[in-house]
């Protein structure tokens, strides 16, 4: 296939079954682009294009030129899509340091005066009739494509994704508030959304947990600058016109669908489950970070065993939580708190913690390993913070199991700094997780300790704590993609 100046070479890899999620990697820049400043993966360069249709480019790298935020690249997204399906990646595979999958890049593609329109619905219709999740959320930012595409204000991949991917616009992102993907358009001014979204029947009258309909969220502040301009405040007037121009006529048929489906959903829903959201689990990188899958035998507080049902973001409170169905009934719900059903069990068997409160049950096999390994650590002089005994905030550390944030472990932090991970475990400064990174250069903000509390040991501004999800290794162990 050609596209532009590009010329696929002939190789075509087996597609993975199941989607992962990317290890961190630079994109492939030719020597020539890597002297500009910035240096960046020239799409109109011919080394660069070499590099790209060399088979030795990986996936990982092709997500690295997707993030690239510049006209060249975004229209040639396409190109950049078949690329890296041609190399067996999933079409649900993610980009570990954004979460994004590659359905994700062409929303944000889409913008008007930023894609090639015509390159990135094509690609889209193609992740699409391959099976790309149009429900999939980037947990950063708790999006999914179609909110994106409300965001940037690119109506035709709407369109796309609701007529033919049957992406729902009425969902809601916690980051705006629980508002659906018109709060989003509104908040953004993106005029061409908001028109197309209503022509698909994205509510109008929704409240977001501010109480506000979309209308109402409109900012009063553009960036930086004060919604005064006289450009500005015409697209607000235009906006303004669109939602009551669709009132007037439309808003008896809001209402009568909102009835009907709020009829049909108690038809289809058990009397106990009623009015209850259902929230799925988090995505594939949140269980990564943590080494956790789905069903695994678990223990909370180090006291109730049960089974993992749930692992992900909640809307009772911020932060990563799980659900456990207990082996007994010493829980405190049956999988579900407030409006929200996050999985389903018995009554008082299902209980929600912290990710930091939660440790994995090994089997007798991790077991054996497991003691064979610190056999060999102490031999060799180590313990888990560099000759230091831990402290009593760190000491919970070891109950975490997770090969992804293995001590030792070469590691890239959200921003591009690269470091090697020291400490992984509980802290006195946070009632979480974190992850102590040493750098090789003063790029950090401690040496290893906070507030008098050592955690590991390093120079001074050499040192740095973040949390989990912040934190992509440079390369993964064997097996360890479940």
């Amino acid at each position: 296939m050609t596209e532009g100046a590009f010329t696929s070479m002939d190789f075509n890899l087996p597609t993975r079954d199941r989607p992962v999620s990317h290890a961190f990697s630079e994109a492939p820049i030719c020597e020539q682009c890597g002297q500009e400043d910035p240096p960046f993966f020239n799409i109109d360069c011919p080394y660069c294009k070499h590099l790209l249709k060399s088979p030795s480019t990986t996936v990982s790298q092709i997500f690295a030129i997707m993030r690239q935020w510049i006209p060249n690249t975004q229209r040639n997204l396409g190109v950049l899509v078949e690329e890296a399906i041609r190399r067996g990646a999933n079409v649900n595979d993610r980009d570990s340091l954004t979460d994004m999958t590659m359905l994700h890049y062409c929303a944000k593609a889409g913008a008007i005066k930023i894609g090639n329109l015509e390159g990135v619905v094509g690609a889209i219709r193609t992740l699409l009739q391959s099976g790309a999740n149009v429900e999939a959320r980037c947990s950063w930012l708790d999006m999914t494509a179609v909110q994106l595409a409300a965001h940037f204000n690119a109506p035709d991949v709407i369109l796309v994704l609701v007529r033919e991917g049957e992406a729902n616009p009425q969902v809601v992102s916690r980051e705006y508030d629980d508002g659906n993907a018109l709060h989003i358009a509104a908040r953004s001014l993106a005029l061409d959304a908001i028109r197309v979204l209503l022509r698909m029947d994205c509510d109008p009258l929704m409240e977001d947990s501010k109480s506000l309909k979309p209308v109402q969220c409109m900012p009063k502040k553009y960036g930086h600058i004060q919604c005064e301009s006289s450009k500005i405040l015409e697209i607000v007037e235009k906006i303004r016109g669109e939602f009551e121009a669709f009132e007037s006529t439309n808003v008896s048929q809001v209402r009568a669908r909102r009835q009907a489906e709020d009829v049909q959903n108690q038809k289809d829903t058990p009397r106990k489950d009623r009015h209850l959201i259902r929230r799925e689990s988090g995505s594939f990188s949140d269980l990564e970070a943590f080494g956790f899958k789905i069903g695994d035998r678990v223990c909370v507080d180090k006291r109730r065993q049960g089974v993992l049902r749930f692992f992900g973001r909640t809307e009772f409170q911020s932060g990563l939580w799980a659900g456990v169905e207990l082996d007994e009934s010493a829980g405190r719900n049956d999988g579900s708190v407030g409006n929200y059903r996050y999985f389903s069990c018995k009554p008082n068997f299902g209980i929600f913690c912290a990710a930091s409160k939660l440790s994995q049950i090994a089997s007798p096999e991790q077991h054996t390993s497991s003691s064979m390994e610190t056999r060999e650590r102490s031999e060799s002089g180590l313990s888990d913070i560099q000759g230091l005994r831990p402290c009593s905030a760190a000491s919970s550390s070891a109950s975490v199991s997770s090969p992804f944030l293995e001590l030792g472990a070469n590691v890239t932090l959200a921003g591009g700094k690269k470091g090697v991970i020291r400490f992984f475990g509980e802290v006195k400064f946070n009632n979480a997780l974190w992850v102590g990174v040493e750098f090789d250069e003063p790029i950090g903000k401690n040496d290893g300790s906070v507030d008098g509390t050592r955690y590991f040991r390093c120079k001074p501004n050499h040192g740095m704590f973040v949390t989990p999800n912040k934190v992509f290794r440079d390369e993964f162990p064997q097996n360890s993609v479940r």
